[in-house]
């Protein structure tokens, strides 16, 4: 993993001498952005927390299609892998959060499908995208090559991975989300840091040591680090200053305008992130939504982005799982999150309630 540059602390007078724009644009620019640091930014850590831990939640099944039409739970093994144990250390809901924060981090995500009794699926054991390249063969068929954590590489068929991709690029090779939007993630990450940088100085933007007689540059350095081995950081505030003869100290303070870019900076970057993700932005803790909105944001993201996810799920577990997809097929149950909003579930049970279908007991 790439580490971040070490990025300037808040205690000069440039900070807030410059414009906030200006500065965040610039240590922006000295973060490298990976799947994993992405992380660290709050509001990139909520879109995929809540999308996979959404998606590893809903009830997932096997469905068997009965001649007369309809459906019903398939009795078959691949039932209880897809909804218990894919694996000897994994439940359903971590599997499916891990492999889905897979995809919404990295574009892909892989398992190698072992075989049970009578070619059966038996388990599914996750494979990291980023050691994984896939490679289309002249019949049109996909070998996947993986590069082993010990340092080997094993070679899977087909119809040996279960594979989920995000966009891509030719069918094939995966788009990785966090690189497309790499400048938002970094600015975001730059914000982060100026203020978590600046709260540790004690909340202080900067101080001036004023001398009425030139200095030579090794004493203004001294006096500098003097100053701040002493007075630096939020445990040092409200110390003693013992000045020199003709040095005077001058506090500054952070211009309201400049506050206010800082503050607009990150939300417009939470904002760029939801946008990014598909997410409503109340939904990952961005405040100005009215209840009756919250509600249709809810089957909102729902319908425009998780369905979506879910579709990919339900098409890949059909082509990479299922022998028959003429008899069987999987499907995500989302009736509890589609539920109608407080007032259309009101008005429906008071009108089943005044034709008699429902007592008053019910």
């Amino acid at each position: 993993m790439t580490d971040e540059p070490e990025i300037r602390t808040l205690t000069g007078y440039d900070l807030w001498g410059q414009q906030w724009d200006t500065v965040a644009a610039n240590n922006a620019a000295k973060i490298a952005v990976t799947p994993e640091n992405s992380l660290k930014v709050t509001a990139l850590l909520a879109c995929v927390r809540l999308k996979s831990e959404t998606l590893a939640s809903l009830p997932w099944h096997v469905y068997e299609k009965l001649p007369g039409g309809g459906k019903q739970i398939a009795d078959i093994p691949l039932n209880t892998v897809l909804t218990r144990s894919p694996n000897s250390w994994q439940s359903s809901f971590e599997f499916r959060e891990l492999m889905h924060s897979w995809v919404l981090l990295w574009g892909a995500a892989f398992a190698h499908i072992k075989p049970g009794e009578r070619g059966a699926v038996s388990e599914l054991i996750p494979l990291h995208p980023s050691r994984m390249t896939v490679r289309r063969l002249q019949n049109g068929r996909l070998r996947y090559i993986y590069s082993d954590p010990n340092g080997g590489q094993k070679t899977y068929r087909q119809d040996q991975i279960f594979a989920i991709r995000y966009l891509t690029q030719d069918g094939v090779s995966w788009y990785t989300p966090t690189t497309l939007s790499q400048e938002t993630i970094a600015l975001a990450r730059a914000a982060e840091i100026h203020t978590g940088a600046f709260f540790g100085n004690g909340a202080k933007p900067g101080t001036v040591l004023e001398s009425a007689n030139p200095l030579k540059p090794d004493v203004m350095n001294s006096l500098r680090r003097q100053w701040d081995s002493i007075h630096q950081g939020a445990g040092s505030s409200n110390k003693t200053a013992i000045l020199p003869h003709g040095i005077t100290m001058k506090a500054l303070s952070p211009e309201s305008n400049t506050s206010a870019q800082l503050l607009e900076t990150r939300r417009f970057s939470v904002e760029e992130i939801a946008r990014a993700y598909r997410v409503p932005p109340s939904m990952i803790g961005v405040d100005g939504s009215s209840y009756n909105s919250l509600e249709q944001q809810s089957r909102d993201f729902v319908t425009y982005s998780l369905t979506p996810d879910l579709q990919r799920w339900d098409g890949a577990a059909t082509r990479d799982l299922i022998d028959d997809d003429n008899k069987y097929f999987t499907e995500f149950d989302t009736s509890g999150l589609l539920r109608a909003d407080a007032q259309a579930r009101s008005q429906y049970i008071r009108e089943l309630w005044g034709m008699g279908v429902l007592s008053i007991n019910e």
